[in-house]
């Protein structure tokens, strides 16, 4: 113990067979250090989180009868906002999250209508290519997902 070197103020005035303890826990607890710190940080994401709406695009149908959503929701965190589409009735609210697609951050979404009971969704990925085309049906409308 002639090489210890106090790494806290209060090490000096530690008696010198309890040093070695002390020398042991912080051996010990050193490592952990940053998953602490790394805890602390990510632990103002645990709570619920409160999603905002950051803007939103109403799309009618031809006859009137649906309208299609493009909303952007944002969790005031560093991630973005995440596109959603909803398809509803005139006068339905929207909700949380879309009941058609949920897109990641930085993702985009278009629509456009075909016909009054076709809807026509371009989905672009900002992390993956996928190039697929994907048809579904949500409250009475065919909806073609073309993903690029």
């Amino acid at each position: 113990m002639k090489n210890f070197k106090p790494l806290f103020w209060f090490a000096s005035a530690i008696p010198g067979e309890f040093r070695g303890t002390l020398a042991v826990l912080i051996a010990i607890f050193r490592p952990m250090r940053i998953f602490f710190i790394l805890s602390l940080c990510l632990a103002g994401c645990a709570t619920g989180i409160d999603w905002d709406l950051i803007s939103q695009k109403d799309v009618p149908s031809p006859d009137g009868q649906r309208v299609a959503t493009v909303f952007e929701m944002s969790c005031n965190c560093t991630t973005g906002y995440f596109p959603q589409l909803t398809v509803r009735r005139p006068g339905e609210k929207i909700g949380k999250y879309g009941n058609v697609l949920a897109g990641g951050p930085a993702d985009t979404i278009a629509v456009k209508w075909t016909s009054p009971t076709n809807l026509l969704v371009e989905y672009i990925h900002l992390m993956k290519k996928t190039g697929s085309t994907t048809v579904t049906n949500c409250a009475g409308v065919r909806i073609e997902i073309n993903e690029r």
